[in-house]
Parts: C-alpha cells; structure tokens; sequence
C-alpha cells in the first residue's frame, strides 16, 4: 500500500454552523477515498458523527467529547463531582440513570424559576474497578448558585423531613478554560465514598475514558447539544511533499507554528501532531488551533 494516495485536508468547526468558531481542529490525512468522484466526496455530512456506545473508549471518542465541550461550554459553566452514600446507593445501572436524570429536572426546574433555558450537560457515569461503585462527573450549564447546584444533589423530601436529604459527596467549580480550550481537564475522585470523603488525587477525561478492562465507562448528554462541523473536505490543499517536508521539523518549533498560522489566518496554532501509518506509508498531522480575538 506505500505511496497510495493523495492528500486530504479536513477542517473541523467546533461552534455554531456557518457562524466563525472560536477552536477549529484540522486532520491533514492520506485520501483513502482517492476513487471516488469530488461531486461524491461533497455529499457528505457536515456535522461530525458521533461516536457509538461500544467505541466510547476510544481515542476517537475522547476527541469528539472534547470538541463537544468546547462547542457548548464556557468558564461561565460549572462542572460537578457527584458520589452516593451508603443508603443511597443505586441498586442497579438504571435506578443510576433515573437518579440521575431527577435531578437535571430539579436542576431545570430552579434554572425555569431563575428565567434560565433548560441546562445543557455531558455526564460521565464511572464505575470504580475495584468495587465496581458508581459515581458520576458533570459538566453542566451554569447561571444557579453553585451552593444551590449541591443542595439539589439530594433524595425526595420525605413526610416529616424539614430538609431533604443529600444523596452523597458533591462539588460543584467553575470550569477552568485556557486559550486553547479545556483539554486536560481533570475531575477529583472520590478514593473513600463508603465513608463519603474527598478524594486526595485526580483524574483527567483521558484517563477516564480510557480503556481499563476492569472498569465501565459510559456518558449521556442533554439534548440539542452544538456539535462539531466541517466543510467539504480540501484533496488539493496540500501534497504528499508538502506533508513529509512538514514533519522533518519539530510539531513545537517556531517554523511550524508560523506556517500553519500563515494558511489559517486569524488562527493561533495551541498544538501539533504528526502519526505515521506504516500501512499506507504515509504521515498524517494533526492540529489544534484557537480564533486571535
């Protein structure tokens, strides 16, 4: 297969469709579909597809979470570390999912008081690998004091009860964003929650959408959520020269950095990436760029 194929740029929006994104990714790749015909190649879909169930733990679908993120969310939006305590423990997978579930309504249901739209959330549910307990990680909208977004966390107020009860550990922070984005982020774990206490270490989304065999990973997310878009990929932009000249120099060097800020204008470049496919013989690169504002 060495030497098959022509070049193929790909560049990725993550914001609105049509309107100018703040973070843009671009996939410069061999063109595996050299066959086809351009008036083909222009059929396809614009937005991104996601990623299924089965592949969560895939490098794949880390990238596309992170693209959701920054499509949806900003540093004014807060993220959430929400555990259970013994007595409300969920018995099984879906007991978890409706908890879970009431309390986006009570959450909503303070958000339509307050004059706020519904939240938009992308919720990872973690299954310790050890004792296989569930607790779960939260990115959510923000607008409702944080103190009132860990109150929330908590079971039905029952007859005779002044308060309700809380259902577990909770925490509630802003997000933290940089230039470049959220990448990187990292949640506290919760390492005793029979005894509800916080953790002392973190983990980043890498880590825990990684492939860990003996622990479960799954997501769900809000509906109407913005998700990545592209245009029609480029095949001409760049030639299989070009790319191997490329990847003679350093990702992190001066050079690099000017040339890919010189073709995507208005872009300053946060990361590069190179991947060699022994199959095809050829180099791909990979890059990460924000709008100068």
């Amino acid at each position: 297969m060495k030497g098959y194929g022509s070049i193929r740029e790909k560049i990725i929006r993550l914001g609105r469709y049509g309107q100018k994104s703040q973070y843009i990714e671009v996939d410069i790749i061999p063109n595996i579909d050299r066959g086809r015909s351009r008036r083909k190649s222009r059929r396809k879909r614009r937005f991104e597809t996601e990623p299924k169930q089965k592949v969560l733990n895939t490098k794949r679908a880390i990238r596309y979470l992170f693209q959701l993120i920054k499509c949806n969310f900003t540093s004014e939006d807060y993220r959430l570390e929400l555990t259970y305590s013994e007595k409300f423990f969920p018995e099984s997978e879906e007991q978890m999912l409706r908890t879970v579930k009431n309390y986006i309504d009570r959450v909503n249901r303070e958000r339509e008081k307050a004059g706020l739209p519904k939240a938009k959330y992308v919720c990872i549910h973690e299954y310790g690998k050890k004792n296989n307990r569930m607790h779960h990680h939260m990115l959510i909208s923000g607008g409702l004091d944080r103190d009132k977004m860990e109150e929330l966390w908590c079971d039905r107020q029952r007859k005779g009860q002044k308060t309700r009860e809380k259902l577990g550990y909770v925490n509630c922070d802003r997000l933290q964003f940089t230039k470049a984005g959220i990448e990187g982020l990292s949640f506290y774990i919760t390492k005793d929650m029979a005894n509800n206490r916080q953790t002392e270490g973190q983990l980043t989304i890498e880590e825990l959408m990684g492939e860990k065999p003996k622990g479960k990973r799954r997501w769900m997310q809000s509906r109407g959520l913005t998700r990545p878009w592209s245009n029609p990929p480029n095949d001409y932009k760049y030639s299989r020269k070009n790319v191997e000249d490329i990847v003679k120099m350093p990702p992190d060097c001066e050079n690099v950095k000017r040339l890919f800020e010189r073709i995507y204008k208005g872009y300053e470049l946060d990361k590069c990436e190179y991947e060699y496919n022994e199959y095809l013989g050829q180099w791909s690169i990979y890059l990460k760029m924000h709008l100068i504002i």
